[in-house]
């Protein structure tokens, strides 16, 4: 039981220094690679701090809670943050500032309803959510087939390629460089015909040209 059990936490059987994820089709780091503990824990904190002051609301309406109730009601909230958003969205207000998705592992989308709903309820029991194996997937996890990334959402969003007059370089036909959506394209020049923006040249009198006389009126 022992062994069988251990075996569906470890998975496939790879060498140990294999990094975390790379058998679940993961790269190794950067965006895209599994999450450790640091991240993860530090997302979770700004959840709970985001449920504390979303059941402290109805206070300022005249509410009242016991110790033990306002608790029970912070952690209420936590869960519903967790299944609501990651089942639509993916991730937390917590992950998402700490740049971090929760991910399917066959498919790379959003966890949705069911599977969020089965790894919410796990993560309520506290203790699956400390047993990791060697992907940094927690039992909750492994059970709805999920896996917490770094979001690749935000490290290409955070560095664009930017071209002449902020314009973002998209390729287009030919390698072309278009404008970002809402740009303007720089107006482009007819070949022969003279730039307005630049001065025109002064023409010089030609010294061998006779000048008009003016002769007096009679």
């Amino acid at each position: 039981m022992g062994r069988a059990l251990g075996n569906w936490l470890e998975g496939s059987q790879l060498p140990r220094d294999t990094p975390p994820g790379v058998r679940l089709g993961l790269p190794a780091d950067g965006p895209g690679s599994a999450v450790g503990a640091g991240p993860r824990l530090a997302a979770f904190a700004v959840d709970a701090i985001i449920a504390n002051l979303l059941v402290g609301v109805p206070v300022l309406f005249g509410l009242r809670y016991s110790v033990n109730a306002r608790g029970l009601a912070v952690y209420l909230a936590f869960l519903l943050e967790e299944f609501i958003l990651i089942a639509v969205n993916g991730q937390t207000i917590g992950m998402r500032m700490l740049g971090v998705r929760v991910i399917r592992v066959r498919d790379h989308r959003p966890a949705g309803w069911f599977w969020s709903a089965v790894r919410t309820v796990l993560l309520a029991l506290a203790v699956p959510a400390f047993i990791w194996d060697r992907d940094l997937r927690g039992t909750h996890d492994r059970a709805a087939g999920t896996v917490v990334i770094r979001d690749p959402a935000r490290a290409t969003s955070g560095h664009p390629a930017s071209g002449r007059n902020g314009a973002e370089r998209t390729p287009g036909r030919g390698g072309a460089d278009r404008p970002a959506p809402g740009q303007r394209r720089p107006a482009q020049r007819k070949p022969g015909r003279p730039d307005p923006a630049q001065p025109r040249p002064r023409r010089r009198p030609d010294p061998g040209a006779q000048r008009p006389t003016h002769r007096p009126a009679e």
